[in-house]
């Protein structure tokens, strides 16, 4: 069944690429009815990745719905914490979705409630490695998203600073960082620091290649 379920994913996974969302979205959707019926309360790969492609398609309203699921099933079933990665990336393309529909006062109750579960449970994920670092830089979307630059940069820094130190100066991880760091300054009129940073990020690309 495993097999078959990535099987699936990967075929869809073409399909998107292709830009075949129809015949993905088909494949999706089979898969999902399939794990469905073995666990109603797991959270498929297939289901993450349907939300997804609804998402990217625009069919916010449906994306939406799925991603609501998705958080009410890792929060309530699973006893995922609030700030998990998995969570808090979930419950971003909620707000995200509720964004694009321009329910802005909607998408900004998620986005605060983001933020505050995120900062209050930071130091408990700190032996999660991956959590930390995708909860800080989520953090600093959803304060650049507030147009709360100061503490949008201070969000970056840290995330950079610690990729750095665990994953080194050279990987994708870190590079990441370092460009969205780049865009908030070029945002914030830093124009200088924003070019030094977008010039160490295409070096890197360069040596890389």
């Amino acid at each position: 069944v495993e097999t078959s379920r990535k099987l699936c994913l990967t075929i869809a996974k073409i399909y998107r690429d292709q830009g075949k969302f129809a015949e993905a979205e088909q494949v999706l959707r089979g898969d999902l009815v399939q794990s469905k019926s073995h666990d109603t309360a797991i959270v498929s790969d297939a289901e993450t990745e349907l939300a997804l492609l609804c998402y990217q398609q625009g069919k916010y309203a449906e994306a939406c719905a799925m991603f609501q699921g998705i958080v009410d099933r890792l929060v309530n079933v699973q006893h995922r914490r609030s700030a998990s990665a998995a969570v808090v990336s979930a419950k971003s393309f909620v707000g995200f979705c509720l964004q694009n529909q321009h329910q802005l006062q909607e998408a900004s109750v998620v986005f605060e409630d983001i933020l505050k579960s995120c900062e209050e449970h930071l130091d408990e994920i700190q032996s999660d490695i991956e959590g930390q670092f995708e909860s800080l830089q989520i953090i600093g979307n959803l304060h650049q998203l507030r147009k709360d630059f100061a503490a949008a940069d201070d969000m970056y820094q840290e995330c950079l600073r610690r990729r750095q130190m665990h994953f080194g100066p050279e990987h994708p991880l870190t590079i990441r960082s370092m460009s969205d760091l780049a865009v908030l300054q070029m945002q914030r009129g830093n124009y200088i620091k924003a070019s030094e940073l977008l010039a160490t990020c295409v070096s890197v690309r360069r040596v890389k290649l």
